[in-house]
């Protein structure tokens, strides 16, 4: 890879990491479903006035926008707001590997490998290990419920791939108009909110609520422009760099305790994560690209 295709994936894993944080700043304050509700009106806000309609139908787009935006992301942001520390829910969100796995098999009807077989156990191996430790045993509940956000990542990759070359900036901006409404009646529905407090909010959490947007975009393109210029198998394990940054920014920003389960369990987790997704034929065939 060339250097500043390097310095590229290094970034988006840096503000992928980062948005974990900021989530947790966020979720402080806000709860999950209205946190998204504006996440989703500062992606329409920037997106609308130069961005057409996307390249698939737009019932595709809902059907994908509920995987990732209902699915994935209020369900993750809600295991992290009933106490889940953003070190465990960063490492149970890789999980979706292994499911993306199996589901390719379920869905897709590809065939499994002894490589894919190997890593999944060992992910779940690393799984283990996390929950055994008592501080993740007392909240149980908020990880399988980040185990659940992970399956519907999970799910979103097939639909992914299922639709083929899709146009990413179209698809963020309309599966944020799409699923915009139901947000909110889910969120008027299901959480006690004040919408006088949005205009009490400090600098830091409206600061937290940019960044997390605009990582919804600038790190879906440079992601994208990636995978077109790379094969998969060179450009996901920069991937595994994101429970790294997210786990440093949590011990430094938020003051987390990192317990050496979670360090030897994530540690096993991710590597698993990479015995599926890196084929080392093409890391060696690349090497001196």
């Amino acid at each position: 890879m060339r250097y500043i295709d390097i310095m590229k994936a290094l970034l988006v894993a840096v503000l992928w990491g980062g948005s974990f944080v900021a989530a947790k700043l966020v979720l402080e304050y806000f709860p999950p479903i209205f946190s998204m509700v504006i996440r989703s009106i500062i992606v329409i806000s920037i997106l609308l006035s130069f961005v057409g309609l996307p390249n698939i139908s737009l019932k595709k787009v809902l059907c994908m926008s509920f995987s990732y935006n209902i699915g994935h992301m209020v369900l993750l942001y809600l295991g992290i707001k009933l106490g889940l520390p953003v070190s465990a829910a960063v490492i149970a969100t890789q999980m979706q590997v292994p499911i993306t796995s199996i589901l390719s098999i379920i869905i897709l009807k590809e065939k499994m490998h002894l490589k894919q077989v190997i890593g999944m156990l060992i992910s779940f191996i690393g799984i283990v290990i996390i929950v055994g430790h008592p501080s993740i045993m007392d909240k149980i509940f908020p990880f399988m419920i980040v185990i659940i956000a992970a399956f519907f990542f999970a799910l979103f990759n097939i639909q992914i791939k299922q639709v083929g070359n899709l146009n990413i900036l179209s698809y963020i901006l309309w599966s944020s108009i799409l699923i915009l409404p139901q947000l909110m009646i889910l969120s008027y529905i299901s959480e006690p909110i004040s919408w006088s407090s949005i205009f009490i909010a400090d600098v830091k959490l409206w600061l937290s609520i940019a960044y997390i947007s605009m990582v919804n975009i600038i790190a879906f393109l440079l992601w994208i422009s990636l995978l077109k210029i790379y094969p998969v198998s060179l450009v996901m394990p920069f991937a595994l760099c994101i429970p790294v940054f997210a786990i440093l920014g949590s011990a430094l920003i938020l003051s987390e305790y990192i317990s050496w389960h979670l360090i030897i369990g994530g540690t096993i987790t991710l590597i698993g994560v990479a015995i599926i997704t890196i084929k080392f034929t093409n890391l060696t065939r690349y090497q001196s690209t």
